[in-house]
């Protein structure tokens, strides 16, 4: 295959919710832990998330009105290090604002690979540049997902990458024909709470809106009578 295999990894409430008060429920932490457990024995090279999702999570938030800049950036990928943990982020135009090229995420040190359309700014560039970022292009006024997979693969030599969302750029990845396998923990809790993010949400940067049918793959239950399950594309 010449692109990484991606394993959509998802938390969710029985009603469909992957954030909301049910978080703060006492038997979330059962299914929390087996969750944190799942996702380390998958052990993927990279971690996958949108901008919205990479700027809470990392805690940089957006990086709002940039002064213009006093050169013109080439659009060619650029590799700032090499590391055992990659984080990638889908950030189109550029909006996340980063302090340094290393983030730390449940305990892992991660490398910062920004995916980017070609009509990203020059001073957006020029900030990730100074941040010690690494970037590469897909697409040049929408994003090219499969070229971006295919770059990862290449360029730094990712073999396995866990998408962890939101569900804009999950359903993204799905639609794209990305996602190799989902793998969904529900604990027994429902959380009520409407115009919450799912699993996975229409966005205007899939490249079409389709229903997707899966294979499930296997099903088990665990500590807390949380399920896990497992689907496969079909």
């Amino acid at each position: 295959m010449d692109r990484p295999k991606i394993i959509c990894h998802i938390l969710q409430s029985v009603d469909g919710n992957i954030d909301g008060d049910f978080f703060t429920v006492p038997e979330i932490g059962s299914a929390y832990r087996e969750f944190s457990r799942i996702r380390e024995e998958f052990a993927c090279d990279a971690v996958i998330s949108g901008a919205t999702t990479a700027a809470e999570i990392y805690r940089g938030g957006f990086i709002g009105i940039l002064p213009q800049a006093s050169e013109r950036w080439p659009r060619t990928n650029w590799k700032a290090a090499s590391a055992e943990k990659y984080a990638v982020v889908i950030d189109g135009t550029g909006s996340v604002r980063w302090e340094s090229g290393n983030v730390e995420r449940r305990g892992e040190k991660l490398h910062v690979i920004a995916v980017l359309q070609e009509n990203a700014s020059d001073a957006y560039i020029s900030h990730l540049c100074k941040a010690g970022i690494s970037y590469i292009f897909a697409g040049k006024d929408g994003l090219d997902l499969p070229l971006a997979a295919r770059k990862l693969k290449e360029l730094f030599g990712i073999e396995s990458m866990l998408l962890s969302g939101g569900g804009v750029v999950d359903w993204s990845f799905l639609q794209a024909g990305l996602i190799d396998e989902i793998s969904l923990v529900v604990p027994p809790v429902i959380d009520g709470g409407v115009r919450l993010p799912s699993a996975f949400d229409d966005s205007p940067l899939a490249v079409g809106h389709a229903p997707v049918a899966l294979k499930l793959a296997d099903v088990q239950r665990l500590e807390g009578d949380a399920l896990w399950l497992r689907y496969v594309s079909t």
